[in-house]
Protein backbone atom coordinates (compact mmCIF):
# COMPACT_ATOMS: atom_id res chain seq x y z
CA UNK A 1 0.00 0.00 0.00
CA UNK A 2 1.46 3.41 -0.89
CA UNK A 3 2.53 5.66 1.96
CA UNK A 4 0.09 8.46 1.04
CA UNK A 5 -2.81 5.96 1.19
CA UNK A 6 -1.81 4.94 4.70
CA UNK A 7 -1.51 8.61 5.71
CA UNK A 8 -5.00 9.32 4.32
CA UNK A 9 -6.49 6.37 6.20
CA UNK A 10 -4.74 7.42 9.41
CA UNK A 11 -5.81 11.05 9.24
CA UNK A 12 -9.43 10.16 8.45
CA UNK A 13 -9.36 7.80 11.42
CA UNK A 14 -7.93 10.49 13.69
CA UNK A 15 -4.48 8.89 13.95
CA UNK A 16 -1.31 10.92 13.41
CA UNK A 17 2.31 9.96 13.86
CA UNK A 18 5.90 11.11 14.18
CA UNK A 19 9.20 9.39 14.94
CA UNK A 20 11.44 9.83 17.94
CA UNK A 21 15.18 9.22 18.21
CA UNK A 22 17.37 8.40 21.21
CA UNK A 23 18.06 12.11 21.82
CA UNK A 24 14.29 12.59 22.23
CA UNK A 25 14.09 14.59 19.00
CA UNK A 26 10.83 14.31 17.05
CA UNK A 27 10.75 14.04 13.27
CA UNK A 28 7.43 14.83 11.67
CA UNK A 29 6.99 12.39 8.82
CA UNK A 30 3.22 12.99 8.95
CA UNK A 31 2.68 16.73 8.52
CA UNK A 32 -1.03 16.37 9.36
CA UNK A 33 -0.08 16.02 13.03
CA UNK A 34 0.93 19.70 12.95
CA UNK A 35 -2.46 20.67 11.49
CA UNK A 36 -4.26 18.58 14.10
CA UNK A 37 -2.31 20.20 16.95
CA UNK A 38 -2.83 23.59 15.24
CA UNK A 39 0.86 24.34 14.87
CA UNK A 40 1.15 27.07 12.23
CA UNK A 41 4.90 27.60 11.88
CA UNK A 42 6.88 24.94 10.05
CA UNK A 43 8.66 22.54 12.36
CA UNK A 44 11.59 20.40 11.28
CA UNK A 45 12.81 18.62 14.38
CA UNK A 46 11.63 19.35 17.90
CA UNK A 47 12.62 18.25 21.38
CA UNK A 48 9.92 15.92 22.68
CA UNK A 49 9.11 17.81 25.89
CA UNK A 50 8.98 21.16 24.07
CA UNK A 51 6.33 19.78 21.76
CA UNK A 52 4.58 17.61 24.36
CA UNK A 53 5.10 19.29 27.76
CA UNK A 54 2.80 16.61 29.22
CA UNK A 55 5.82 14.27 29.02
CA UNK A 56 8.06 16.49 31.13
CA UNK A 57 9.41 14.34 33.97
CA UNK A 58 8.53 11.13 32.12
CA UNK A 59 11.65 11.06 29.94
CA UNK A 60 12.95 7.84 31.56
CA UNK A 61 9.74 6.00 30.65
CA UNK A 62 10.00 7.31 27.08
CA UNK A 63 13.67 6.28 26.84
CA UNK A 64 12.72 2.79 28.03
CA UNK A 65 10.56 2.52 24.91
CA UNK A 66 13.20 4.06 22.62
CA UNK A 67 15.87 1.61 23.85
CA UNK A 68 13.38 -1.31 23.60
CA UNK A 69 13.26 -2.05 27.36
CA UNK A 70 9.46 -1.71 27.15
CA UNK A 71 7.17 -1.94 24.14
CA UNK A 72 4.95 1.06 24.75
CA UNK A 73 4.11 4.03 26.92
CA UNK A 74 0.81 5.92 26.78
CA UNK A 75 -0.79 9.03 28.21
CA UNK A 76 -4.52 9.12 27.70
CA UNK A 77 -6.96 12.00 27.37
CA UNK A 78 -4.54 14.88 27.01
CA UNK A 79 -6.49 18.12 26.63
CA UNK A 80 -5.25 21.07 24.64
CA UNK A 81 -7.36 24.19 24.46
CA UNK A 82 -6.46 26.31 21.50
CA UNK A 83 -9.30 27.86 19.50
CA UNK A 84 -11.34 24.91 20.71
CA UNK A 85 -10.76 21.82 22.80
CA UNK A 86 -8.97 18.82 21.42
CA UNK A 87 -8.39 15.62 23.32
CA UNK A 88 -5.92 12.97 22.30
CA UNK A 89 -4.18 9.86 23.52
CA UNK A 90 -0.42 9.91 23.13
CA UNK A 91 1.23 6.55 22.50
CA UNK A 92 4.94 5.89 22.20
CA UNK A 93 5.68 2.55 20.57
CA UNK A 94 9.00 0.81 20.02
CA UNK A 95 9.64 -0.19 16.44
CA UNK A 96 10.83 -3.50 15.09
CA UNK A 97 14.03 -1.91 13.81
CA UNK A 98 17.29 -2.46 15.65
CA UNK A 99 17.96 1.29 15.88
CA UNK A 100 17.10 3.27 18.97
CA UNK A 101 13.93 4.97 17.84
CA UNK A 102 10.23 4.91 18.52
CA UNK A 103 6.96 5.98 16.98
CA UNK A 104 4.79 8.71 18.45
CA UNK A 105 1.13 8.02 17.75
CA UNK A 106 -1.55 10.63 18.37
CA UNK A 107 -5.09 9.27 18.55
CA UNK A 108 -7.86 11.87 18.37
CA UNK A 109 -10.46 11.15 21.08
CA UNK A 110 -12.12 14.59 21.06
CA UNK A 111 -15.64 13.42 20.20
CA UNK A 112 -15.69 10.76 22.92
CA UNK A 113 -14.32 13.15 25.56
CA UNK A 114 -16.74 15.93 24.67
CA UNK A 115 -19.62 13.43 24.85
CA UNK A 116 -18.44 12.28 28.28
CA UNK A 117 -18.15 15.91 29.37
CA UNK A 118 -21.77 16.58 28.31
CA UNK A 119 -22.98 13.47 30.12
CA UNK A 120 -21.13 14.52 33.30
CA UNK A 121 -22.57 18.04 33.02
CA UNK A 122 -26.12 16.65 32.73
CA UNK A 123 -25.48 14.35 35.69
CA UNK A 124 -24.26 17.30 37.78
CA UNK A 125 -27.31 19.36 36.81
CA UNK A 126 -29.63 16.49 37.77
CA UNK A 127 -27.92 16.12 41.16
CA UNK A 128 -28.32 19.86 41.81
CA UNK A 129 -31.99 19.77 40.80
CA UNK A 130 -32.59 16.71 42.98
CA UNK A 131 -30.91 18.41 45.95
CA UNK A 132 -33.11 21.46 45.43
CA UNK A 133 -36.24 19.30 45.37
CA UNK A 134 -35.18 17.59 48.60
CA UNK A 135 -34.51 20.96 50.21
CA UNK A 136 -37.94 22.28 49.17
CA UNK A 137 -39.69 19.10 50.37
CA UNK A 138 -37.95 19.35 53.73
CA UNK A 139 -38.96 22.98 54.00
CA UNK A 140 -42.62 22.27 53.13
CA UNK A 141 -42.64 19.31 55.54
CA UNK A 142 -41.28 21.51 58.30
CA UNK A 143 -44.05 24.05 57.63
CA UNK A 144 -46.73 21.39 57.73
CA UNK A 145 -45.46 19.70 60.89
CA UNK A 146 -44.90 22.99 62.66
CA UNK A 147 -48.26 24.44 61.62
CA UNK A 148 -49.81 23.77 64.99
CA UNK A 149 -47.06 25.65 66.73
CA UNK A 150 -47.40 28.58 64.36
CA UNK A 151 -51.19 28.74 64.93
CA UNK A 152 -50.71 28.58 68.67
CA UNK A 153 -48.12 31.25 68.50
CA UNK A 154 -50.54 33.71 66.94
CA UNK A 155 -53.45 32.96 69.33
CA UNK A 156 -54.13 35.58 71.93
Amino acid sequence: MPNNTIETINSKSGIYYATLNSSLILSFTDKKILDYLRIKEPVKDEILTDFFPELFGLEDEVLDVVFKRTKRFSLNTINRTLNNDIFFNLHILSGEEKDNSAFIIIEDVTEACLSLRKIQQKKNEMVLENNELIRRRNFSDSLLFNRVNIVNYFRW
